[in-house]
């Protein structure tokens, strides 16, 4: 499609706007599909459906014992997309968490451990991406997970939940969306809805998607690339 041409190898963030049930990931796998990024490296998390505490540990990963229920290492849908595979644990073993995230790291994952940083990084003709997450209801991120995606998209990398060492840096792209513009866009100029920093970092094409009541075309054909006008 079109859109995909344009879209999909920028490698730019995506922001896809409209009702449920119009096919948001529908876009965002077209968007990946046309990426030039391993087509596995696709991972999908709706924001809506986990309590605060589990969405961080879904996102960024956990420390096995860091928490109630905690009873394995985690890599998070973030080292996922990135092309980690989690490395199998042994019951009754306790193997570092650091350990266990390089032997989750395969071919052709880069690995560059500089003390200061773990970056994850995938083939130059990607500029070093490797994957894409689609971030569903973006709009439903708490404050305290707003703070943490920020961080990542700043490039200070990830730190998953009662993990301790330097940031886990992978580089992957963004596509969100959300059929609650008024959440994500209306509290912009009062400073008390979604965080102007971090829809910026998330809208670099802003995708809409007309209501089905408007549309005779599928919903990859449907679909509308808009400017990003929301910064004027």
């Amino acid at each position: 499609t079109d859109i995909g041409r344009t879209v999909g190898p920028s490698l730019m963030p995506v922001l896809i706007v409209g009702e449920t049930g119009t096919g948001k990931e529908s876009i965002a796998r077209e968007v990946h599909l046309t990426s030039g990024l391993p087509k596995d490296n696709f991972r999908a998390v709706n924001c809506a459906a986990f309590t605060d505490t589990l969405l961080m540990s879904e996102l960024f990963g956990h420390v096995k014992g860091s928490f109630t229920g905690a009873d394995s290492h985690r890599l998070g849908v973030i080292l996922e997309a990135a092309g980690l595979i989690a490395k199998e644990q042994k019951p009754k073993t306790n193997i570092d968490f650091r350990v266990w995230l390089k032997a989750s790291a395969g071919q052709p994952l880069q690995v560059h451990d500089d003390r200061n940083s773990i970056r994850f990084l995938g083939a130059k003709s990607t500029l070093g991406k490797s994957g894409t997450l689609f971030l569903d209801e973006v709009a439903d991120l708490s404050k305290d997970a707003q703070a943490a995606l920020l961080r990542f998209l700043d490039g200070n990398g990830i730190s998953p939940i009662g993990y301790s060492g330097p940031p886990l840096i992978p580089n992957i792209r963004i596509v969100a969306a959300t059929n609650r513009t008024d959440v994500l866009f209306g509290g912009l100029n009062s400073g008390s809805g979604f965080r102007a920093d971090l829809l910026w970092r998330l809208a670099g094409w802003i995708i809409e998607m007309p209501a089905l009541h408007e549309r005779v075309l599928d919903a990859v054909g449907a679909a509308i690339l808009r400017a990003r006008d929301f910064k004027q």
